[in-house]
């Protein structure tokens, strides 16, 4: 009975808080962004061929069905320089990327997935490749258009980034 008294006078002194959220109908955000990202497992030992095999592996077992709709590719997929020659763009590192990020974008939205990259806010991403530091607006029409990017990932490895 004591218990009971007590649970029903702490329940009387708490304050009940409701929000009221409102938001679009419009699909978007109601799960978190599902998929699969090369980092975790290896690092920079990545190539155009992996991708294409997870992106198969993602509609062959179901994932993909399941909501499951991200390629996403790390550090290691460019060159350590831009090129100069035509306004810093990047360079993606054709031993490993042979077809070039584009032809592999098409592929993965051919299986009805989505493709992301990563990127780094500092001149030096966390792999070999560049990072976008006064370079964002050349790296961004790249990212979307270029290449057809969905998802962008953005990492911070060094320390250059003004304010």
């Amino acid at each position: 009975m004591r218990c009971t008294t007590t649970l029903l006078l702490c329940l009387s002194q708490t304050a009940v808080v409701v929000d009221v959220v409102s938001s679009l109908d419009n699909g978007l955000g109601r799960t978190p962004p599902l998929g699969w990202s090369s980092w975790n497992y290896f690092a920079l030992d990545i190539n155009e061929t992996l991708f294409r095999q997870m992106a198969d592996a993602m509609v062959d077992t179901g994932l993909a069905a399941a909501g499951f709709e991200y390629i996403n590719v790390d550090a290691g997929y460019l060159t350590k320089t831009r090129n100069a020659s035509d306004g810093n763009s990047l360079i993606v590192d054709s031993s490993r990327f042979p077809s070039g990020v584009r032809a592999l974008s098409d592929y993965i939205h051919s299986k009805g997935l989505k493709l992301g990259v990563y990127t780094d806010l500092t001149a030096h991403s966390c792999g070999p490749g560049p990072g976008s530091f006064q370079h964002y607006e050349r790296d961004a029409q790249t990212f979307a258009h270029d290449w057809q990017i969905d998802y962008l990932k953005v990492d911070y490895c060094g320390n250059e980034v003004g304010r």
